[in-house]
């Protein structure tokens, strides 16, 4: 399915189709919602052309037993786009997941931000991928990528993967990834605080995914009823 945004579209939800190409036309600034329960393959592109500005947030979640593999892929191919490739994933029970996100900066001026949140619990695997390309001849380009998870279980385990392939010298990039575990000091000072060990941990990932969901419209994000108390 291929689909353009209309200009005055200021919210856009992804569609349930496992193969997508949208366009975001010139001048224009959107966030593109997507979050996906089902199992199974999707592969996004999603053409910006110049000057526009996309928000695109990508939420994948699992209920136990899901295998996924979702590959989204941002095309900057006009002078001066610029998008913020947020993800979410929560994986929990069984699930297998593999997560691409990819921004290719085929226009000069470009800028591309790519931050990931996970969270992992039960036996569950996430292999997670973040890669910048800068094509040859497009300077001024700008390019930063970071991806942060959480392993709640003993057993679970994540791969990430930054990657960055540059074309040539006139450009700003960097890269991070971080895998940890809930910090224990702050567990203990939540509870010197008199909360629970349930609610301590609670709070402690609602506030690692809080720069994903906070972007979220809140009346949207009411609407997706998302739930993490199972992931503790």
């Amino acid at each position: 399915m291929k689909i353009t945004i209309p200009k005055n579209e200021s919210v856009w939800r992804v569609p349930e189709e496992r193969e997508l190409e949208v366009v975001v036309p010139e001048n224009s600034e959107v966030l593109i919602l997507e979050c996906n329960k089902n199992n199974g393959d999707f592969k996004r592109v999603v053409k910006v052309e110049k000057n526009a500005r996309v928000k695109y947030l990508d939420l994948q979640i699992g209920e136990g037993e899901a295998t996924k593999n979702v590959a989204t892929t941002i095309e900057l191919i006009g002078e001066g786009a610029e998008v913020d490739l947020l993800g979410l994933f929560a994986v929990q029970g069984n699930d297998t997941f593999k997560i691409t996100h990819q921004v290719i900066h085929a226009a000069p001026r470009t800028t591309s931000r790519l931050v990931s949140k996970g969270i992992l619990t039960g036996s569950s695997f996430a292999h997670q991928i973040s890669r910048i390309e800068i094509l040859p001849g497009q300077p001024g380009c700008s390019g930063d990528e970071r991806a942060d998870t959480i392993l709640l279980s003993d057993n679970a385990r994540v791969i990430a993967v930054p990657e960055l392939e540059i074309g040539n010298n006139d450009v700003q990039c960097k890269h991070a990834v971080t895998t940890t575990r809930l910090n224990k000091e702050k567990l203990f000072y939540l509870a010197s605080r008199g909360l629970d060990e349930e609610t301590s941990r609670e709070l402690l990932i609602q506030a690692h995914l809080a720069p994903i969901l906070e972007q979220i419209p809140e009346e949207t994000l009411a609407e997706l009823n998302l739930d993490f108390s199972s992931f503790e």
